[in-house]
């Protein structure tokens, strides 16, 4: 998860786009805990196993208003969201939620990363082949 997260801010960045990351998942993204990345805030990020922003599988249902409102106040264009199954439902309740919230009427990707390799429309995830060849060894 962390290469993905260096790799979407370097790129974003690199094509001159205001680039945040969000601590504890939707819950963090409700609370506020957004993060605007500089190029160097994510360095030595690619070697490091697990989410060094931290997870959460709270799902938008259950937060919403909070979602919307940190949409607007910080002006986000785009949703790159990294994770399992309930990543896969967030994104799903984020674009149903666009017929209540004009907020919500923004690019929504889904980069599926979980050792279970679960995301429907997927043939691969980030961290599977990982848990394939630890528990071979």
């Amino acid at each position: 998860m962390n290469a993905a997260v260096r790799s979407a801010v370097r790129v974003g960045l690199s094509l001159g786009h205001v680039v945040y990351t969000v601590a504890d998942g939707l819950e963090g993204f409700a609370a506020g805990q957004i993060k605007e990345m500089r190029w160097c805030d994510v360095g030595g990020w690619t070697g490091q196993g697990g989410s060094l922003l931290g997870t959460k599988r709270t799902l938008p249902e259950k937060c919403m208003e909070q979602l919307v409102k940190q949409i607007r106040q910080h002006r986000i264009h785009a949703l790159l969201i990294i994770g399992g199954f309930e990543a896969f439902v967030a994104a799903l309740q984020l674009t149903e939620g666009r017929e209540h919230y004009e907020e919500l009427c923004i690019p929504m990707c889904v980069i599926p990363a979980t050792i279970s390799n679960n995301v429907p429309g997927t043939d691969f995830s980030l961290g599977c082949d990982t848990a394939v060849n630890a528990a071979m060894e």
